[in-house]
């Protein structure tokens, strides 16, 4: 089991359309970090993955936040 506290900057941003979104993001890998990449620019984005590296190397990447854990 892993217990890592991840960080999260994103408060507050908003599209040009109107209030962001709060995304949630079950796993890491390649869709998840590609959707991470598009997502993130203008939602609040959470990506839930059981590897602590992935989730710690899309953290350092992004402005999202991390949950180590399972998504289902």
């Amino acid at each position: 089991m892993c217990k890592r506290s991840c960080r999260y900057e994103g408060e507050g941003r908003s599209s040009d359309k109107g209030e962001a979104m709060r995304i949630i993001i079950a796993g890491a890998g390649k869709v998840g970090l590609a959707l991470t990449q598009h997502l993130s620019a203008e939602n609040e984005v959470t990506v839930i993955d059981q590897n602590p590296q992935l989730i710690d190397n899309i953290i350092n990447i992004y402005d999202v936040m991390g949950v180590c854990g399972n998504g289902a």
